[in-house]
């Protein structure tokens, strides 16, 4: 109950419940309520809160199982007398992995420790939630990151076109020099086979990517199109 309070008075001091959050609350069609104020929080510094959630919580479990189970601890053979062994436990349930060398003794340590997997999947996966909005590309970055692996794909490109041309230049030019030397000829053949086999593969697979377009003259438009900003 005190944690509540603590929290309670933390939110009713912050930005978004003063007067002027109330005023513009009041204008959007809203409630500037402690909901409210926790959305703002979590949306503002979402790691932060997280990481003092999860670190408060992992010792608040574990006091209360040491309360329920420290008497224990001679029957079980379980030392629950340190602190450090119910917040072990704690930790090992909130991250569901789960060891097995420490586990509840009493039934409610052992409902603390239901409670305590619930909230542990619950932070974990608040965790997750907050890692993908950070991973997220803005428009910027999305068109950004489109025109880069464009240009990519199309380095690429150049340089199986290259391969292609040097190794049908080579090809001629065996079968011109040496037109006795069938083995060699076809060796140099294959090559040019290999080497024109990958470039139809990039080509197809950036006709995919971006459709029926050029893939070229798409990337040098866009160029283009960068100089003039």
């Amino acid at each position: 109950s005190r944690i509540y309070l603590v929290i309670r008075c933390i939110l009713a001091n912050s930005f978004f419940m003063s007067t002027r959050a109330q005023r513009v609350c009041q204008m959007n069609g809203c409630y500037a309520n402690y909901m409210f104020a926790i959305k703002c929080v979590m949306k503002d510094r979402a790691y932060i809160v997280l990481a003092t959630n999860l670190v408060m919580s992992m010792l608040y479990f574990g006091y209360l199982i040491r309360i329920f189970d420290q008497n224990l601890s001679s029957v079980s053979g379980k030392n629950f007398h340190s602190i450090s062994n119910p917040v072990w436990l704690s930790i090992v349930t909130m991250t569901t992995v789960g060891y097995g060398d420490f586990f509840p003794l009493s039934t409610p340590s052992r409902i603390v420790g239901i409670l305590c997997a619930f909230y542990g999947v619950y932070l974990v996966s608040l965790f997750v939630i907050a890692l993908d909005s950070l991973l997220q590309f803005d428009q910027a970055e999305e068109r950004a990151y489109d025109l880069i692996c464009r240009l990519e794909d199309k380095e690429e490109l150049k340089l199986e076109a290259v391969n292609v041309l040097t190794s049908a230049f080579r090809h001629r030019k065996a079968k011109m020099e040496f037109p006795d030397k069938k083995a060699f000829v076809l060796g140099k053949l294959k090559t040019f086979r290999k080497y024109l086999m990958n470039f139809q593969k990039i080509a197809k697979s950036i006709r995919g990517n971006y459709g029926s377009d050029n893939p070229s003259d798409r990337v040098r438009s866009e160029i283009e199109d960068l100089k003039g900003c």
